[in-house]
């Protein structure tokens, strides 16, 4: 019974990670792709939150098995052609690898409202994820929001 369970946990992760939506999970930080000649040095991003909703009206940090995660936030003081990368990872999630990628989406923009989102294929298990935001080149993530599924 383990053994299934095990293998279900495992097939929920492989199928997510091949979802539609975004790029193929990797197990490498985003490109480095940036415009080298564009000055982000007042690039920020803020109000930067978990929710339960695509607005951002709804905040929280705990979420049920068949929910969908939003993260919203703004960017401001960002060139239009400014990347922002969101990794969902699994932290500690029972019968998944510790702090194994599940997906990795990329979007352009300017300043303003951005917004990622993640649905499960059937159910997410129950434990505890991070989203890791990354601006264009960053080798780390320039915000990380954890979370939980209950």
């Amino acid at each position: 019974m383990l053994a299934l369970l095990i293998i279900a946990l495992v097939a929920i992760v492989a199928i997510a990670g091949s979802g539609d939506g975004g790029e193929s999970a990797k197990k490498d930080k985003p490109s480095a792709d940036a415009p080298a000649d564009k000055d982000t040095s007042t690039l920020t991003m803020s109000d930067v939150k978990m929710a339960a909703d695509e607005d951002g009206e709804q905040p929280t940090t705990v979420f049920s098995p068949n929910d969908t995660f939003y993260c919203v936030g703004y960017l401001e003081n960002a060139p239009d052609d400014t990347k922002i990368t969101a990794v969902w990872i699994a932290s500690d999630v029972k019968n998944i690898e510790p702090d194994s990628k599940i997906k990795q989406f990329s979007a352009r923009g300017g300043s303003g409202l951005f917004r990622f989102n993640l649905s499960p294929v059937d159910s997410w298990p129950t434990g505890e994820y991070e989203v890791e935001l990354y601006l264009n080149e960053a080798k780390e993530p320039t915000k990380a929001l954890a979370f939980e599924v209950r």
